[in-house]
């Protein structure tokens, strides 16, 4: 990682925080600036290549930590199934049942007009 000072770490984690918004970001980091000193230096900050270059290394991270594995909503869909709110239990289940492909519609396969063949999704 690049040389980046402190502040312009508090800088950039701010901005994450707060939605990117820089000016607002630059005034936490900075109290003592003018609305408009903050908008010009946040929008130099934002062009600087060490700045940047932690800006993508923290999305990054962020991406990372907040990937679910299949299993994972699967777990979380299960225990709100398991709910006694039925509205969302049923919604869950709607949900796993897509994820799982427990809900794929019957397929009919025809050749002709003479014969048909109901494909069940346990028969693949």
């Amino acid at each position: 990682m690049s040389d980046i000072s402190d502040r312009h770490k508090a800088f950039i984690d701010e901005y994450l925080i707060n939605g990117m918004n820089g000016t607002q970001a630059y005034h936490k980091v900075y109290p003592d600036v003018t609305d408009e000193t903050a908008k010009v230096n946040a929008s130099k900050l934002l062009t600087n290549a060490n700045v940047i270059e932690y800006l993508e290394s923290e999305r990054k991270l962020i991406r990372e930590r907040s990937r679910m594995s299949k299993d994972d909503k699967l777990g979380l869909l299960e225990s709100i199934m398991a709910a006694e709110n039925k509205n969302l239990t049923i919604k869950a289940i709607e949900v796993h049942n897509k994820m799982t492909g427990d809900n794929e519609p019957e397929k009919v396969e025809h050749s002709g007009q003479k014969s048909i063949k109901i494909i069940k999704p346990d028969d693949k």
